[in-house]
Parts: C-alpha cells; sequence; structure tokens
C-alpha cells in the first residue's frame, strides 16, 4: 500500500479524463478494469491523488520503437 503525505485537492474525474486526453466513459472502464489510475471512492464518486496518477502514468512510459 502507498502512502501519501500531500495534502493536494483532489481531482475529479472529467478532469482526469481531460488531462489524459480520454471520454469520462473510457476513464470509467479503465476504473473497472483495474487499468487505470488509482482512485479514491468518496461517497461512490471516484477522486485522484496528483500524485497517483503521476505514478500510473510513470508506469505507462514505454521505450521500443514499436510505439
Amino acid at each position: 500500500m502507498t502512502t501519501y503525505t500531500s495534502t493536494a485537492p483532489l481531482l475529479d474525474s472529467k478532469s482526469v479524463a481531460t488531462f489524459l486526453g480520454v471520454s469520462e466513459a473510457t476513464l470509467c472502464r479503465m476504473r473497472q478494469d483495474g487499468s487505470g489510475p488509482a482512485f479514491i471512492d468518496v461517497r461512490g464518486r471516484p477522486r485522484y491523488r496528483e500524485a497517483a496518477l503521476a505514478v500510473w502514468l510513470d508506469d505507462q512510459e514505454r521505450h521500443t520503437r514499436t510505439e
């Protein structure tokens, strides 16, 4: 389990989807299948920490010529 100490505000799905360049529906599917960034369920609404988003983005980075 990752521990975060940031007091940065949580991001909503719309903000994260816009940042990633995907639709909110795509981000929802990513949450459902576990392929998206870690999120927090706040009363049934997903919220994202900036730090968790950065970690997920780092994990998506590829270093091949076939990208």
